[in-house]
């Protein structure tokens, strides 16, 4: 009888197990499908700000290339981009980008009628990264193969026809060698989102065809711009305990339940400025919850007793100049205790425990504060039932054996079937 008993215990363990991993499983795939994606039509808008933010810029014209003291060089710094949807590129004066993606940044160069002399490009960059994969040549002095460059050294250039250079780079809001340097060039400081200051100076010294020789500075102002989105789905909790006794306070007459949630912003774009999580708990066998507490110190919590819901916040802090100085994280964990009277579990008659509590969070964002972009960004909500099972002990060393014959100590010290008996045991 013992041993089908703990058969029966050692099932519905197993039980258990697989109808948590389903229902957890299930819950990540609703909330994922139903609200962790960005809708089409909020891509569209994205884009349409994208574009609008462009219009903005300077748009170049050719006279533009012009150097100050020398009409022998010409120079210019630009970003592409059709600004007056008449099917051709214009060459405007900065770029609206998302973030960890990347624009090109195009360089002009053109010399005539002398010899640039150690000419060099600067590219004094406030919030973005210069990408480039350029060889040296007869033009360039060193290879440019790096996702920081800051410098273009130029070999002299003599030219006595016109010679031109175009060069190119991708502007990017960090190292995107690896997902945790990619808003990089940012310093987490919301501020950077958006500067109309970034700077491409050409220096060197032009010496034409009678030997005078003039120094040179052109700098370029470009606007550089960074947005993006914020998407989010719940994370893998632990769902199954096994320590239901130890949970139940006899002397006091109460059971105390952890439960476990665990939320995730998916885009990793944008800095989180907050996460809000709200939810209802239910009854236990028709008794309400004693005591609801979040036991964490870094967020906001909020219960009301009378309708049984709560919310959780955690937000971040900036300083004056835009610094992050109370980060929130891209995945949170928040564990609630909820204590129930005793009672509430002798109602359920020895059984497991299952507690459902649904739950609707979102994220926000940082973002771009130029009117075209939303800031900050919210997250669509993401919604799910938490689904938590409490179940009694059980030993996981169980092991059940089946013997045939008799248990001889001595000689054999192990079950034997004798030949005379072997009609009766079979």
């Amino acid at each position: 009888m013992e041993l089908e008993l703990q058969e029966a215990r050692i099932k519905r363990r197993i039980k258990l197990r697989r109808l948590g991993t389903i229902l957890v499983i299930i819950g990540m795939l609703i909330a994922f499908l139903v609200n962790g994606i960005v809708k089409p039509k909020r891509r569209e808008r994205l884009i349409s700000a994208e574009l609008q933010r462009a219009k903005t810029y300077t748009v170049f014209s050719d006279e533009d290339y012009e150097v100050n003291n020398c009409s022998n060089v010409k120079f210019l710094a630009y970003f592409l981009r059709d600004v007056d949807d008449d099917g051709n590129l214009d060459k405007i004066a900065g770029t609206a980008t998302e973030l960890g993606k990347d624009d090109t940044l195009h360089f002009d160069l053109k010399v005539e009628g002398g010899k640039l002399k150690n000419g060099k490009i600067a590219i004094n960059a406030n919030n973005f990264y210069l990408q480039m994969s350029s060889v040296k040549d007869s033009i360039i002095a060193k290879d440019l193969i790096g996702n920081q460059i800051t410098q273009i050294e130029l070999n002299d250039i003599e030219a006595n026809t016109e010679v031109e250079k175009s060069i190119v780079g991708r502007v990017r809001s960090g190292d995107y060698s690896y997902s945790y340097t990619k808003l990089a060039a940012l310093e987490e400081n919301i501020n950077k989102y958006s500067d109309l200051e970034n700077k491409i100076v050409l220096t060197g010294t032009f010496e034409d065809s009678e030997g005078h020789e003039t120094e040179i500075e052109k700098e370029i102002t470009l606007a550089m711009d960074w947005y993006g989105i914020t998407t989010t789905t719940y994370g893998e909790m632990d769902n199954i305990h096994n320590d239901l006794e130890s949970r139940i306070n006899t002397n006091a007459g109460t059971a105390d339940f952890d439960i476990e949630i665990v939320t995730e912003e998916n885009s990793k774009e944008l800095y989180i400025s907050k996460n809000h999580v709200e939810g209802t708990i239910p009854q236990l066998n028709g008794y309400d919850p004693i005591l609801v507490v979040c036991n964490d110190s870094n967020s906001s919590f909020t219960y009301d007793k009378n309708t049984r819901n709560f919310v959780i916040e955690r937000k971040a802090e900036t300083n004056t100049n835009g610094v992050i100085t109370n980060k929130v994280a891209n995945q949170n964990t928040y564990d609630l205790t909820i204590r129930y009277s005793s009672q509430a579990v002798e109602a359920n008659g020895g059984k497991p425990i299952y507690i459902s509590i649904p739950v609707s969070e979102y994220y926000e964002g940082y973002n771009n504060p130029n009117d075209e972009f939303e800031n900050p960004y919210v997250s669509s909500n993401a919604r799910t039932t938490i689904k938590t099972i409490f179940d009694y002990a059980h030993d996981e060393n169980i092991r059940l054996n089946t013997y045939i014959g008799e248990f001889v100590k001595s000689p054999y010290n192990n079950y034997i079937i004798s030949k005379e008996k072997v009609d009766n045991l079979y």
